[in-house]
């Protein structure tokens, strides 16, 4: 593993006060050893459980092998990159501050201007030829579509690549990040939701893959936590559920095929407490501000690593540093821009 500069606290994984297990991520001087420092971790832990994946990693390949997943997509290791650290891995629809009053009121602007993004996909799809393709898809690939444009969503962007993601940590860095400021490489991997505790279903859906287990007791998995900058040892996070106040969760990778874009994006949407073609647990809270709790699980089980925004964009994936290549421009996507705009200011 390249050495990091040193390492930080995640602060809302609790104070490193000596009492409670806080994750701590390694910092890297630049993205590209980020990138190498993000693909180490993953190899040492995959090299641990190896073995004991074997079967879970056939299972894994067999559920991707269907037709509603394209290729990019049959990989059990999705990645995604926030320019700050400061965030969390939370959808657009849950990126909320203040009071909860004010917090329910900008959730149900959020999902009015989805559903009205989703409505008029709907008139398009039997008007012009070039949304006629949406007859094709289902009602969480349409959110996907919209979230993809800018619409606030209960879903997460992500992508089956690594420079994918490290370049949308980076592409804002000049405008926005502040020095001080630190970029941020996930990767979720899809064979660490099979070790959970409590699953009840897995395998594949109409949309993509997933999961749906009901947590009681301990959730646990063994995660690199960085003592200093040389020493660094695996060990279990736990979460706890309480008995008395269970509840099932649902994720969901969910793929669109069809879509230039997406495809050149190698994109795919993670999906957390969202309809998986499966009946809607009774136990799942009705108040959507509860539903963060699923994205405090994704969080914690994501591998992760930090670096020092240089305020240059990474385009190392992209033929000639071509940026057009990544946005490719169409009547789709300009449409799907302007659907989404004149949602979001109604």
């Amino acid at each position: 593993m390249l050495p990091p500069l040193g390492w930080t606290y995640f602060k809302h994984r609790g104070a490193a006060d000596g009492n409670s297990l806080a994750e701590a991520v390694p910092i890297y001087g630049s993205v590209d050893h980020a990138i190498e420092g993000l693909k180490s971790i993953i190899a040492q832990h995959e090299e641990r459980l190896a073995e004991a994946a074997s079967n879970r990693r056939f299972q894994m390949g067999q559920w991707l092998g269907g037709d509603s997943i394209p290729e990019w997509g049959k990989t059990h290791l999705f990645y995604r990159g926030h320019d700050s650290i400061k965030y969390d891995v939370l959808p657009t629809v849950l990126r909320l501050n203040g009071d909860r009053e004010s917090s329910l009121r900008e959730i149900g602007r959020r999902q009015a201007a989805l559903q009205a993004v989703l409505e008029r996909m709907e008139e398009l799809s039997h008007t012009d030829a070039d949304f006629a393709f949406l007859k094709d898809l289902s009602r969480a690939q349409w959110e996907a579509l919209a979230r993809h444009h800018g619409c606030p969503s209960s879903m997460l962007d992500v992508s089956s690549s690594i420079d994918v993601a490290a370049h949308f940590a980076t592409r804002s860095a000049r405008q926005s990040a502040p020095e001080e400021d630190l970029g941020v490489l996930y990767a979720f991997n899809l064979l660490d939701f099979l070790n959970l505790s409590g699953i009840t279903q897995s395998g594949p859906t109409a949309n993509g893959v997933g999961y749906r287990f009901t947590p009681i007791g301990r959730v646990s998995r063994q995660m690199l936590i960085f003592e200093s900058p040389e020493r660094a040892n695996w060990e279990n996070f736990d979460i706890y559920f309480s008995q008395d106040h269970t509840f099932t969760l649902s994720f969901e990778f969910v793929f669109v095929p069809g879509d230039k874009r997406l495809q050149v994006q190698h994109a795919a949407f993670f999906s957390a407490a969202h309809a998986m073609g499966l009946d809607p647990a009774p136990e799942r809270p009705a108040d959507p501000l509860t539903v963060a709790a699923a994205w405090e699980i994704v969080q914690t089980f994501a591998y992760k690593v930090s670096f020092v925004q240089s305020g240059s964009e990474h385009t190392a994936f992209l033929p000639n540093a071509n940026r057009e290549l990544i946005y490719p421009e169409d009547h789709f996507s300009r449409q799907m821009n302007s659907i989404v705009q004149a949602a979001l200011t109604r």
